[in-house]
């Protein structure tokens, strides 16, 4: 197809940032840097002058100043940036308030020597003297100081919230190339809007993660690494509710992992990682408004930590106010009836508790608590008359972790968890008159509870480094339970799963064995058994290979199968119930609407059995010497998702759509269909007749087609694409800057709703992923000073809403954020005080127009957003 002009323009864009990254001239390597033995006496404090630079650079000006044994691996750490330090403070404390945020961390060695490291990758320390650092575990594997092995994983520190500008842990991901804000779940705040076939079960107007698209349900949210309940019916995880403030890092595995997590790691894991390591307080106060009328919002938190020599502990409280935005605020939903809520006003108070002890020189006891607290209000108008939307979701979740660290360098943990969310709506209905019509309250509740048992270590030494070995098992328990007070309804689904996994990782070649043209070669096998009380077992294996040529470029590729449990919500609810209902409307059987015949619907769900998934992926990450400090990674993948949950779209045009014909069943004569019907009223099911007398009193005798518009495992997604990484940081004289690329590209999306349709390609239609997604971003730091750049790229694409399908423009926004930390001179109130200005949409793009979406709005609630440009202003204070 022949590129538009509009199209052409946007991609040459996106290209010439490109090449400008790759042409930049190259900076020397920073060096590991190492001064004199610590001073053992009482710690006095040192005076500090330390600006926010890269990582690097300001560990040295640390040690420097403080005469410490600083060890570290510049390489490791590119990229990464440390917050100012101005004042006078012991060793200790400069250095953690140095790291925080950074998503590195500092531990003390044997002989004094601090060792720095990511947290999220093991540095070379920690083979030579494993007893001196704490292990960590990463995303994507359940073996201790070990990155997954042929996977890619994206990280999101504090330093990236920071510059992103954002107020909201949801819009942070939705920006993220790899993430789809739309989906069937219609699992973002708009969802008034929505066109997605289960948007009705977001009744608290939450956000999800929808990785590849290929569902808000297949891509598994963890915090901590931990499961925590769904939301909406069990149809995604609501990531609005977790404050940014409380984050540390993001860290967000774009493969199918449910040999190492089970259930719903389809296409990737989001593993958010709350602040636990914090030895100060600070205070955040930040207001902003859309510059069109509409919203504004308000923010308010205060995080304070403690550290003591076998411990440590963090409470953040954050208190967040949204007002409504409405439908006749925004030029493309104007026409949609007044009073309509585009957006409901959102009150959330949060509080996040964690903690640890030592309990000797071998047990650690670890602990966290997440309260958060919404209250949503919403209004909707119609033809029918008014309703008002009130809702209130709670979500707790509480756990607790033993770690036994064993002489033999391996680490036992006892892992106890609980997380319930509870949503309470009150309905209230109006008449077009403004009279009261009728209300009701809707509760949902989704439990579950569980533990798990793990141990990590080392088995043998190979030639090519530890051989490493992780094996556990869990158990875990989900109810669900639903309440309208108005038609007596009571309902629940609950389930019992029990599970067991092992892992090794296998360093085939490393620094004992390396040779020309292999510098490491690393294999791992995962597989895992999962068994679930309500839709039997199911196993999955997994495969990585990396593969090190040089030090600077590595292969990577990655094989595995994934699964996808009914959600313990509305799905299981309806497998568990099955047939229904059943009711006979009219339909159209030539396309111009001039012939009508009665039809019988059957409602509810088929037996439901598990989605199964393929994935694989091979990659790239480059380092090149013409830019120290570069980082590429490119990574294709392929997968194939197969016996996917589907309830079949219902259009007045249903049987005449090809793609639809293995819903549609038809039969010789009313006499057989009949005899169907009756056996099925004699079980119990309901039978509506909705043709209003089209057809006489008896329209059962004179339909002879059927539609079954039940849940049914049926449809089948074939998928393939890129995703590309560029990060660059670097450094001129005393400026700073920090240059990077994140595009995903959906090469297609082949999608067939059953077994006999027909299949079709999706990807850059309305409602669905674009073909390309991307995200640029530039800062700069001078001294105190610091500006970041983001650049948002949607890729045009057709809409289909229409009589005619017909072409729809590229979406490309801009946000900036400006940060100014007062300087090392500054005292009283100035000291510790920062000031943001940030813009989001700093040229208000509207959305693209669309000839008719949700409520008959003209934009894609799937691919923009309605807010337009806002402005922010933030001040921060630390204590």
């Amino acid at each position: 197809m022949t590129a538009t002009p509009l199209r052409s323009f946007h991609r040459t864009r996106f290209c010439l940032a490109i090449a400008a990254i790759l042409a930049l001239p190259s900076t020397p390597a920073f060096a590991q840097q190492a001064i004199d033995a610590p001073n053992t006496a009482q710690p006095a404090p040192i005076r500090f002058d330390i600006p926010a630079q890269p990582l690097p650079d300001a560990l040295q000006a640390f040690a420097r100043a403080s005469r410490q044994q600083v060890s570290f691996d510049a390489g490791q750490l590119a990229g990464r940036r440390s917050q100012a330090l101005h004042g006078d403070y012991t060793s200790d404390d400069a250095l953690h308030r140095l790291l925080e945020g950074s998503g590195v961390e500092a531990t003390r060695g044997r002989r004094g020597v601090w060792l720095v490291k990511p947290a999220h990758t093991p540095s070379p320390s920690a083979a030579q003297d494993p007893a001196s650092l704490e292990a960590v575990v990463v995303t994507g594997t359940h073996i201790r100081d070990v990155a997954p092995t042929g996977s890619p994983v994206v990280v999101i520190d504090a330093e990236d919230i920071r510059r992103s500008g954002y107020s909201g842990t949801e819009q942070l991901l939705q920006a993220l190339p790899q993430n789809f804000r739309g989906g069937d779940a219609g699992a973002s705040a708009d969802v008034n809007f929505s066109t997605g076939s289960q948007r009705g079960f977001n009744m608290t107007s939450g956000s999800g993660v929808n990785l590849r698209g290929l569902g808000a349900n297949a891509t598994l949210v963890l915090i901590n690494g931990r499961r925590i309940s769904a939301s909406s019916g069990g149809t995604f995880t609501d990531i609005s509710m977790i404050p940014l403030d409380a984050i540390e890092r993001i860290e967000v595995l774009t493969d199918g992992a449910s040999a190492v997590y089970g259930a719903d790691a389809v296409g990737g894991v989001v593993n958010i990682i709350l602040k636990s390591d914090y030895d100060s307080a600070e205070t955040r106060l930040s207001y902003g408004a859309t510059t069109r009328d509409g919203r504004d919002e308000y923010r308010v938190s205060h995080t304070m930590g403690q550290r003591w020599r076998n411990g440590g502990m963090l409470l953040t409280a954050d208190y967040l106010h949204q007002s409504q935005l409405m439908a006749s605020e925004r030029a493309f939903t104007s026409n949609v009836p007044a009073p309509t809520t585009l957006m409901p006003s959102n009150k959330m108070a949060s509080l996040v508790f964690s903690g640890e002890q030592a309990l000797g020189d071998a047990l650690t006891l670890k602990g966290d608590l997440q309260y958060s607290r919404a209250r949503r209000f919403s209004t909707t108008t119609s033809g029918i008359g008014r309703s008002d939307s009130d809702i209130t979701p709670i979500r707790k979740n509480a756990a607790l972790t033993l770690d036994y660290a064993l002489s033999n360098d391996w680490n036992m943990s006892l892992d106890v968890f609980a997380s319930e969310e509870e949503a309470r709506s009150r309905l209230n209905a109006f008449r077009p008159n403004g009279d009261p019509d009728y209300d009701y309250l809707h509760i949902r509740t989704q439990e579950q509870r569980g533990t798990e048992i793990k141990g990590s270590g080392k088995v043998a030494e190979l030639p090519g480094g530890s051989m490493r070995l992780a094996l556990g098992m869990g158990y875990k328990e989900e109810d669900y339970h639903r309440s309208i007070d108005l038609y007596g309804t009571h309902q629940q689904a609950d389930r019992r799963n029990t599970s067991a996994f092992a892992e090794v990782h296998i360093p085939l070649v490393g620094e004992g064995n390396a040779r020309s043209g292999v510098r490491r070669l690393d294999l791992s096998l995962a597989a895992r058994h999962d068994d679930y009380s309500d839709f039997g077992s199911t196993n999955n294996p997994r495969i990585g290979l990396s593969w090190s040529p040089t030090e600077r470029l590595t292969v990577r590729s990655s094989y595995s199968t994934s699964f996808r449990a009914p959600a313990i919500g509305e799905e299981a609810r309806f497998s568990s119930n099955g047939l229904i209902g059943a009711e006979i409307s009219s339909f159209p059987i030539d396309p111009e609407g001039n012939q009508w015949v009665p039809v019988l619907m059957w409602l509810g769900s088929e037996p439901l059995t598990p989605e199964l998934a393929r994935n694989r992926s091979v990659g790239i990450d480059w380092k090149p010497a013409f830019a120290d400090g570069m980082s590429i990674a490119l990574t294709y993948y392929d997968i194939r998702y197969t016996d996917r949950i589907v309830l079949p779209p219902l259009t007045m045009t249903a049987l005449l759509d090809p793609a639809l014909q293995g819903f549609v069943q038809r039969y010789d004569s009313p006499e057989q269909l009949r005899a169907l019907v009756d056996a099925a009223i004699a079980d119990g099911v309901r039978l509506m007749d909705y043709t209003f007398g089209e057809f006489g009193d008896d329209p059962l005798s004179q339909t002879t087609t059927a539609f079954s518009y039940m849940w049914t495992n049926a449809a089948r997604v074939d998928m393939s694409g890129f995703d590309l990484g560029v990060r660059y940081p670097f450094r001129r004289n005393d400026h700073f800057f920090d240059i990077g690329l994140d595009a995903s590209y959906i090469h297609t999306t082949e999608t067939r709703l059953n077994q006999t349709a027909p299949p079709y390609d999706v990807v850059g239609t309305f409602g669905n992923p674009p073909k390309w997604r991307a995200r640029g971003s530039f800062s700069w730091t001078y001294l105190d000073l610091s500006t970041s750049l983001n650049v948002n790229f949607s890729d045009a694409y057709t809409d289909t809403t229409g009589l005619v399908e017909r072409p729809v423009r590229a979406y490309t926004t801009v946000d900036l954020v400006t940060r100014y930390a007062f300087a090392p001179e500054a005292r009283g109130l100035l000291d510790g005080l920062s000031l943001s200005l940030n813009v989001v949409n700093l040229f208000d793009e509207q959305p693209p127009y669309i000839t008719s979406s949700g409520r008959g709005a003209h934009y894609d609630p799937a691919n923009a957003s309605p807010l337009g440009r806002m402005v922010s202003l933030q001040v921060a204070k630390r204590w």
